[in-house]
């Protein structure tokens, strides 16, 4: 059986220089909400390319997204969130990978709701994320 020890570190900071926000807008005569936002992951949590899970990534990773919510009646409303997300090369990787330097994938994933306020400050939701 393995042996188990206990490894403790900080994680990567998270930073969102750019965050730009509309209230009061419509669309198609209806109440409208929406921002767009930019969050960025440092590296600078603790990495040992030895171990097989670190709290740091080693390496950045660029995570922006637009999200809305648009009242289609008073008591139906619909909430999306797009995201889209990037991450550089990691130059020093575990062993098993075999390799000099690696770079995680891109990703593009959605969010949605639909609610339904069926009593008064009581609204049921249906959620999905691809």
């Amino acid at each position: 059986m393995a042996q188990r020890t206990k490894k403790t570190g900080f994680g990567d900071v998270c930073i969102s220089p750019f965050l730009l926000q509309w209230t009061d807008s419509k669309l198609f005569g209806r109440p409208f909400f929406h921002r767009f936002a930019l969050g960025i992951n440092v590296p600078t949590g603790k990495y040992n390319k030895n171990n097989d899970i670190n709290p740091g990534s080693n390496l950045y990773s660029f995570n922006s997204y637009y999200a809305f919510t648009m009242f289609i009646t008073p008591k139906l409303t619909t909430s999306w969130r797009l995201s889209y997300l990037w991450n550089s090369e990691n130059n020093n990787p575990n062993e098993m990978f075999n390799a000099n330097n690696i770079q995680p994938g891109q990703a593009f994933h959605v969010n949605y709701a639909l609610s339904y306020e069926f009593l008064n400050k009581l609204r049921v939701s249906l959620l999905a994320i691809i």
